[in-house]
C-alpha cells in the first residue's frame, strides 16, 4: 500500500471502501512508514475528525501511535497540541502517558510530566520499567517521588 500524503478531509472520508479499509490503510501506514511525514500527516489527518471512529482506534491506533511519532519526531509544539485529547485515552492505553511524559519532559513541563509518570503506574502501566529509565525523563530522576518509584520497581 501506498501511504497517505497530504490530502484533504473529503477524500479520507470517501476514498475508502469502507472503515475498514482506511483503518488497514492508516495501520500499514504507521507501521511501514514509521519514521515518515507522510505517517503522522496521516494519523494527523484521521484524528482530525473521530466522529465515526471506534473508541478503541482512536484510542490506540490513533492516539497511541500519534503521540510516539511526534515524540520521536521531536515536533513539541504539536505534540502539546495534541496531548489533552491524547491523555483521554491513557486510561485505556497508559502507552500514551509514557510518550506524553517524555514530551512534557522535553518541553520543560516537569510536573506535569512527572504526573504523567504517576498516572501511568497508577494505571498499571506493563512498560513502567522502561518509562522509569527512559532518557527523556533524566530531569525528573532528582525528584522525590520519581526516586520513589524507582526504588518500588527494584524490590518488586
Amino acid at each position: 500500500m501506498s501511504a497517505l500524503s497530504p490530502i484533504a478531509l473529503k477524500d479520507v472520508k470517501t476514498g475508502f471502501p469502507d472503515f475498514g479499509a482506511l483503518m488497514g490503510h492508516l495501520y500499514n501506514v504507521t507501521c511501514e512508514q514509521a519514521e515518515k511525514d507522510d505517517a503522522l500527516a496521516a494519523l494527523e489527518l484521521a484524528a482530525q475528525f473521530e466522529e465515526g471512529f471506534p473508541k478503541h482506534v482512536m484510542n490506540n491506533l490513533l492516539f497511541g501511535h500519534l503521540t510516539r511519532f511526534l515524540k520521536r519526531g521531536k515536533k513539541l509544539d504539536r505534540a502539546l497540541e495534541v496531548m489533552p485529547k491524547a491523555l483521554t485515552f491513557a486510561k485505556e492505553n497508559p502507552a500514551i502517558l509514557h510518550n506524553a511524559a517524555c514530551i512534557y519532559a522535553r518541553a520543560g513541563k516537569l510536573d506535569r510530566a512527572m504526573q504523567c509518570v504517576l498516572d501511568a503506574k497508577k494505571f498499571k502501566y506493563e512498560n513502567m520499567p522502561k518509562l522509569l529509565e527512559d532518557d527523556d525523563l533524566v530531569p525528573l530522576r532528582k525528584r522525590p517521588a520519581f526516586k520513589k518509584l524507582v526504588a518500588a520497581a527494584k524490590r518488586a
